[in-house]
């Protein structure tokens, strides 16, 4: 004869489930992001090792050259778009 399987185990067993769940994708026990799992320092020490450029140097100037042409290009657009309004009113 097979032993039933009462409410409260069923329930129990549910909730590891749901826990089991919520720390794999790191997620607390109401289903919110709130509970991080807390990394130990090793870890942290590896992620910022992994997430820092290697040539941070070169990037950052490229980076402000980038903006410093973009900014160049559109005072020069701006120039350029009113001179033609100033052209078209003239011509008018």
């Amino acid at each position: 004869m097979q032993r039933r399987v009462t409410k409260m185990a069923c329930d129990r067993r549910q909730e590891s489930v749901r826990h089991e769940r919520a720390r794999e994708q790191n997620i607390g026990a109401w289903g919110t992001r709130q509970f991080k799992l807390v990394k130990t320092k090793r870890e942290q020490a590896a992620q910022q090792l992994s997430a820092r450029p290697i040539r941070q140097p070169a990037v950052r100037f490229a980076a402000a050259n980038v903006a410093n042409a973009g900014r160049a290009a559109s005072a020069a657009n701006a120039a350029n778009t009113a001179n033609a309004a100033n052209t078209a009113n003239t011509a008018s």
